[in-house]
């Protein structure tokens, strides 16, 4: 059976969050490292090489850079690889040189299909890869991946490698690198390498540079971290809750720390089974009870492991019953961490379920002094984050942190000096960056790094109220998150800073408490009577009895907790399994409202909103500023229906209030929570045919994930700066384009030469609608100069200063829309155009363009330079959010083999982009006629991000498209002679027999264009052009010019004209191509004008042909004989004897043929004489 041909489709890839902006970024962040990049120095190298496989004795340094880049391809893919049938070694056989503004792959056929969706946007990508039918022949394969070797090193004088692995060094050494295969084979004579490598290139070692790029966080490591490393983590902590609940019915006192800490401590320990050298490990888990959570003993358990023997109820004041917990979860070789305080009693009453009650006057204990502490705290950490996502202040967020918390604290009267919460011994905050490892970072102060953050406060020996001369022992909160910074230049260039933060322990629990006393459990008992036995009772009849419902208090204390809703005709009871239960009376209720979206799918969502003195009847974690309860009810369940059948009617219709008000649009303040309801519900419970992912999961659990993902992702390729008017797009929010009914819309056409860009030009601009005025900026046919944007802008600038002339000449009515054609010169980036256009240096110019949409013209049969070596800048004219169309303009039959291989590569840069067939560029579909020439296609809101993110700070002029490799260069040849038509064709079809199918391509011609004039034509001239890859001829007669006569025929010249007059250099021709010799090129035009005659030479005797004497002999054999000769009818005899079979005058007749041929020949040579013949060039 043969092996399963791989697929290069973009569902293949594991990641949901990949994009070709992402790999873009990891590629650049790589660049950085070299010499002119933005990490590098003098003594960076000049490039980076990963050889894969048996090639490089499989290191696994160059394994693990290419694996970054492949986001995990060798990994995550690696049943797909062995199930397809292919060995491990053509997989592996695999080289990239990564360059600082290019990179060279060399691939095989095989592994070509599995990487085009992971590299093919890469700018300016140079693939050596032969076909298929080629790389049968493993001889030929070998020899190719040599050449390739050499050629991609080729300039690189200092190259650097990844010869180890993180936490996994190796000695380096250069001449290990020579004893790799491949670089062996560089010293091999026949094949250009000129020697031993590492004598012609200096080998360095690149390992600590790159190692830290690859936890530099962006959407990809961000997607691994939520889909991954923190559902593992929460899991382990929902067991340490577990150990706790198992043993909570039958008591508290029991719990000893070790038990409790058990699964945070085998989930850390397991992840550090495999030592790694260099790491360290700064961080514990650890989970400490009441008072033997004091400073000493909690400092010393987050930096080793210490014993965690305290029976919990050893860890009161005296006896008594402790107050709470502190824990901490450290991801093992992960940067995720999270403490939490807990709480061993709720320290709530219940509302009496009699009724009748009023306020209760509470004085303060140990318990209620240490649960405001920790709310204070949980409310200072997470101003804390917000203030240092905006100022990337860690002082700033510091003294936030005191003033929050001694003020909060303050507000409440706590019985506590107030020195206490300013004091340094005894709170403490700490802001700190680690990696993807867990391994910490130095943090500079309003430096941003991209790297995850963890804030943790800790109040420290919280002395006891109850205890004089006590402490209670410690509280601690932290969180682990990511901030992303967006600068904003708005119209009038001033600066606003947009940020955003993701707190990836979100859902961790940040407050939790057990009704563990004696006193909580005597109330709890209570209720639990009450519902028991509880018929007809002052709160009515009972209408729902205990069904599953999700209860939300204080959003920032707490996640959505299930428990028993239990709904009466008056009131409500919600039964909690920790902290127990909470009575809500209707005559404590202000608003009852109810949101279902309309739909029987759709999470129910009961808000009520009670009356501000009820907050004392409820536990810590349900008091809500605001003073609201949410109630979510899952759609097909039995609470779901017996509140709609037994509840809704009821509440609505009551004669009392509040009644029950069904709302059609959910207030602001509760979407995100009902978004996470709604998802998480859609997760837990989906339809058969929908398929739950990873990343949907983790969106149910962070509920602005999204939001913050499109805004990370802009943030982490590079952008620091966006405008303002376009950041709805960019963010991926509702945009507006804006109206056109002003501006000067521009059309972009763009291509390499031979692509029929000017054809498609033609063809548009025949088909100009009336209503339009059209402005064609195209390069004249003998333009060999590169792309500047000054030139650009000034023929925009005298565009519109000539059209806000007319427009103030013209009606309204009678006015016509501005339209500019630009086709794009050479192989110009077509990013430079745009980035000259929308970076016009006049605002008022500026603002009144408007590119309406950009096509790139392919020819498929013009693509390659060799094998897979696709012409430079062909990929970047086709890239996602610069290009709208892109037109084939040969090769239109749809099963065509050459259309399908582009096409495949074409997708793989650009899956977005909307392909069209028009032969050699003429386009007669109105429907593509009308793409192309689209007013809005081009400031499409996914155009918009998708620029940003490939391009960062390109808006401002800061992206470099790179340089052009190989360098093509285009010669023109000015003359005045005419040519010969087929002297001139012949001569164009032997280009591509000529062609030198090896690196560096010297003297290859591509392209061939000019304006000449034929002999057979007069003085009429003729364009053409000429595609050598594709054998593609086009003439067509040059728009007639104004010209002055011709000199007299006694002036001119056998050839042509003479050079001096006002004809001299009439003609040109453009060749483009590599390493272009002139004087080569000259005599190649040479070779197609009329030559001159050659002068000819006198004939002589011996260079007469034997037909020439036979004929002299048939003509003079019966020509009267001298005296003395006969013929005896064989031969000719004398009368000496002499016997001869020719005339005996024969000499005679030789030279009178060869005097009259000679004469023939001075003739002809004067005439010659008389002519004048000039050079081509006149040289």
């Amino acid at each position: 059976m043969p092996p399963k041909r791989p697929s290069s489709a973009r569902r293949n890839i594991n990641q949901e969050t990949f994009s070709p902006a992402v790999s873009c970024a990891r590629l650049r962040n790589i660049q950085a490292v070299l010499k002119g990049g933005a990490a590098g120095n003098a003594k960076s190298p000049d490039a980076i090489i990963c050889i894969l496989g048996i090639d490089s004795r499989y290191n696994d340094g160059t394994d693990e850079l290419v694996n970054y880049l492949l986001f995990g391809f060798f990994d995550l893919r690696k049943d797909e690889i062995e199930s397809c049938g292919y060995p491990q070694e053509t997989i592996d056989d695999l080289i990239f040189l990564i360059k600082k503004d290019s990179v060279h792959v060399y691939c095989n056929p095989v592994n070509y299909l599995y990487l085009l969706p992971y590299i093919a946007h890469w700018r300016n990508l140079r693939i050596h890869c032969m076909t298929e039918a080629e790389f049968d022949d493993e001889e030929a394969a070998e020899e190719f991946k040599i050449y390739s070797f050499i050629e991609m090193v080729k300039d690189c004088p200092t190259i650097g490698i990844p010869f180890s692995a993180r936490g996994h060094p190796h000695p380096f050494d250069p001449f290990t690198v020579e004893k790799w295969p491949i670089v062996q084979a560089f010293a091999l004579e026949g094949f250009g390498g000129g020697g031993f490598f590492t004598m012609k290139h200096e080998v360095v070692d690149l390992s600590e540079e790159v190692h830290h790029m690859y936890s530099v966080i962006d959407a990809v490591n961000l997607e691994l971290l939520v889909t991954e490393h923190v559902p593992l983590f929460e899991r382990q902590w929902r067991s340490m809750l577990a150990n706790i609940d198992i043993e909570y019915p039958s008591g508290l006192g029991k719990l000893v720390e070790s038990v409790i800490l058990e699964p945070l401590k085998s989930y850390y320990n397991h992840g550090h089974v495999s030592p790694m050298e260099g790491e360290i490990n700064i961080k514990q888990p650890f989970v400490l009870f009441g008072t033997t959570s004091g400073k000493k003993r909690l400092q010393a358990a987050r930096k080793s492991s210490i014993e965690h023997n305290t029976v919990l109820s050893d860890a009161g004041i005296d006896g008594s019953h402790p107050t709470h917990m502190v824990c901490q979860a450290v991801s093992p070789r992960g940067p995720v961490t999270c403490s939490r305080t807990y709480f061993f009693s709720s320290g709530h009453i219940p509302y009496p379920v009699s009724g009748g009650a009023g306020d209760l006057m509470r004085e303060k204990t140990d318990l209620s002094i240490m649960n405001r502490m920790y709310v204070e705290a949980i409310n200072a950490v997470m101003a804390a984050i917000q203030t240092y996502a905006k100022t990337l202040s860690v002082q700033k967020a510091e003294k936030l942190v005191m003033e929050t918390f001694k003020k909060g604290c303050e507000t409440h009267k706590l019985p506590i000096n107030s020195a206490f919460f300013t004091s340094r011994e005894h709170v403490e905050f700490t802001v700190e960056a680690v990696d993807m490892h867990g391994q910490q970072l130095t943090l500079k102060e309003g430096q941003s790094l991209p790297f995850i953050k963890v804030a943790q406060l800790s109040v420290y020996d919280i002395p006891s109220h109850e205890h004089s001369g006590k402490t209670l022992g410690s509280i601690v909160f932290s969180e682990t998150f990511q901030e992303s910074r967006l600068k904003i230049i708005h119209p009038d260039e001033s600066l606003t800073m947009d940020s955003q933060f993701l707190i990836l322990t979100d859902h961790i629990p940040r407050y939790v408490s057990w009704a563990g006393s004696e006193t909580d459990i005597q109330l709890s008992q209570g209720v639990k009577d009450f519902i028991k036995n509880s018929g007809e009772s002052n709160y009515g009849k009972i209408l729902i009895n205990g069904e599953s419902a999700l209860m939300v208090g204080n959003k920032q204390l707490c996640v959505p907790d299930e428990g028993k809703i239990f709904i009466y005709e008056n009131g409500l009871v919600f039964l909690h399994s920790r902290f127990g239960p909470i009575v809500l009376p209707k005559t404590h209720m202000e608003k009852i409202q109810l949101y279902d979206g309309d739909s029987p799918s759709v999470v129910a969502m009961i808000i009520i909103t009670y009356k501000g003195s009820f907050w004392q009847w409820l536990p810590m974690q349900c008091q809500d500023r605001e003073h609201t309860m949410i109630f979510s009810l899952t759609p097909r369940t039995k609470g779901y229906r017996a509140f709609y059948s037994e509840v809704l009617s009821l509440w609505q219709k009551t004669s009392e209030e509040p009644k029950l008000v069904m709302l059609e649009e959910l207030p602001e303040k509760h979407s995100a929570l009902h978004n996470h309801l709604q998802t998480s519900y859609m997760v837990t419970d989906p339809l058969p045919s929908k398929r739950i992912t990873p990343m949907m999961k983790a969106k149910a659990l962070l509920g602005n994930l999204t939001n913050f993902l499109d805004h990370m992702t802009v943030t982490s390729v590079g952008n620091k700066s966006v405008p303002f008017l376009e950041l709805p797009a960019i963010l991926n929010q509702p945009f507006d384009s804006g109206n056109f009914a002003d501006e000067i819309i521009i059309t972009i056409i763009s291509g390499i030469p031979g692509s029929h860009k000017e054809n498609l030009c033609t063809t548009l601009t025949n088909l100009a609608k009336e209503q339009s005025r059209w402005v064609t900026l195209k390069p004249p046919m003998d333009y060999v100069d590169d792309f500047t944007a000054d030139s650009l802008q000034s023929s925009l600038s005298t565009i519109v200063a000539a059209n806000r002339k007319r427009g103030t000449r013209a009606s309204s009515s009678s006015r016509m829309k501005q339209r500019v054609l630009v086709v794009t010169p050479g192989f110009t980036d077509v990013l430079e155009v745009v980035q000259a256009i929308a970076c016009h240096p006049d605002s008022d110019v500026s603002k009144v363009l408007k590119i309406g949409a950009v096509t790139a013209c392919i020819d498929p049969l013009n693509c390659f330079m060799t094998h897979r070596y696709t012409f430079p800048k062909l990929l970047e004219h086709c890239a996602d959010g610069w290009v709208n169309n892109i037109l084939m303009t040969s090769s239109t039959d749809v099963k065509n083999t050459d259309l399908s291989a582009i096409q495949q590569l074409l997708r793989s840069v650009n899956a977005n982009v909307a392909f069209m067939l028009a032969n050699h560029g003429e386009v007669t579909r109105s429907t593509d006629i009308d793409l192309i020439m689209s007013e809005t296609a081009f400031t499409d809101a996914a155009m918009i991000r998708q620029r940003y993110l490939s391009c960062p700070q390109w808006s401002l002029g800061g992206f470099d498209s790179g340089t052009m490799m190989p360098q093509i260069m285009e010669v023109c040849l000015r003359f005045n002679p005419p040519l010969e038509r087929y002297r001139l064709q012949n001569k164009l079809r032997a280009l591509k027999s000529s062609l030198v199918a090896k690196y560096p391509f010297s003297g290859n011609i591509y392209h061939v264009r000019g304006k000449v004039r034929f002999a057979d034509s007069g003085l009429k001239a003729t364009e053409f052009r000429f595609t050598t890859q594709s054998g593609y001829v086009l003439m067509t007669q040059a728009e007639v010019q104004p010209t002055p006569p011709p000199p007299p025929p006694s002036q001119q010249a056998a050839n042509g004209p003479s050079p001096p007059g006002p004809q001299s250099g009439a003609n040109f021709v453009v060749f483009t191509g590599i390493e272009l010799d002139e004087s080569q090129l000259k005599d190649w035009l040479r070779a197609c004008a009329k030559q001159k005659p050659q002068r000819k030479i006198h004939r002589t005797k011996e260079n007469l042909t034997k037909q020439e004497l036979k004929n002299l002999h048939t003509k003079h054999h019966l020509d009267p004989l001298p005296e003395g000769w006969f013929y005896n009818g064989l031969q000719y005899v004398s009368m000496a004897g002499e016997k001869t079979s020719s005339h005996p005058g024969i000499d005679k007749f030789i030279q009178e043929y060869l005097d009259e041929a000679n004469q023939q020949v001075d003739k002809y040579n004067q005439r010659i004489d008389e002519q004048t013949f000039v050079d081509l060039f006149g040289e």
